[in-house]
């Protein structure tokens, strides 16, 4: 994925950001979105789903959370939110919540469409709340699916922010 910082009046000098996986195949990059101001520090933050990331369950997926700096975004400390279940294709869908929970940090979804929960691939979204620390890797809420065909629903999430 690549990034560029610019101004009103563009800038012939905009330095380009190539953020990349080191895994092959994990579809890094298949939903990206703002994730607004996370920490609160006038730097806006990116958020990018990569579906069939892998760290010990296969095709969990994960979100990739980028920090703004005044240099641009951080490509080199992103803090990565994993499924943490087989084929849960977390980060199907990445989006920008806005600041839910009313403490002046913007908050982000993740959608995880096969997330197994009440029946299996019913799907699950993911509210990560943001503090001056930036966010947890920990959502602090989680709405799963009551049927499976509310599956589709999970998979426009972003689509409908």
């Amino acid at each position: 994925m690549h990034s560029a910082t610019g101004g009103a009046n563009g800038d012939p000098n905009t330095k380009v950001v190539t953020l990349e996986s080191n895994q092959p195949n994990a579809h890094f990059g298949y939903s990206v979105a703002s994730a607004g101001d996370i920490d609160a520090d006038g730097f806006s933050d990116v958020l990018v789903g990569a579906r069939f990331y892998t760290n010990g369950e296969d095709s969990e997926g994960a979100a990739y959370v980028y920090r703004g700096t005044v240099n641009g975004l951080d490509k080199n400390n992103p803090v990565i939110i994993e499924g943490n279940q087989v084929n849960a294709a977390m980060g199907n869908k990445v989006s920008s919540a806005g600041d839910v929970n009313g403490d002046g940090y913007s908050d982000v979804l993740i959608s995880a469409y096969l997330h197994d929960g009440y029946m299996q691939d019913d799907g699950a979204v993911y509210l990560h709340y943001g503090s001056n620390a930036g966010i947890s890797s920990t959502p602090k809420k989680r709405s799963l699916a009551s049927m499976q065909t509310t599956t589709w629903v999970l998979r426009s999430l972003a689509q409908a922010m």
